[in-house]
């Protein structure tokens, strides 16, 4: 997975998923819009630290929900629906908790 800050308003990303046994490979990408509906919300790291989120929708193939951390956009948690449906499951892709960037 990969995420790139475009604008205060949008994201671009890549989301990758390989099934080795079944030799498929599901790529998924686009723009994710900052979601207007959303209020200020916080979510917890695994040490339970909070901070402050901006959350991104993407709704095309599946839905996907982006909640960046919104002062140092280090850390994510990526929430999806629909996306095992749209895939046929031969790639499995599930939620992922949070993430921290890798340099």
């Amino acid at each position: 997975m990969t995420i790139k800050l475009v604008s205060k308003n949008q994201v671009q990303f890549e989301l990758v998923s390989e099934n080795i046994k079944r030799n498929k490979i599901f790529k998924l990408n686009g723009i994710a819009n900052l979601a207007s509906e959303s209020d200020s919300e916080s979510d917890e790291d695994e040490d339970g630290n909070g901070f402050f989120v901006d959350e991104f929708k993407y709704s095309n193939q599946c839905t996907l929900y982006f909640r960046l951390d919104a002062d140092e956009f280090k850390r994510a948690r990526i929430k999806m629906h629909n996306c095992l449906l749209k895939n046929n499951y031969s790639t499995p892709i599930k939620s992922l908790g949070i993430m921290h960037r890798i340099k």
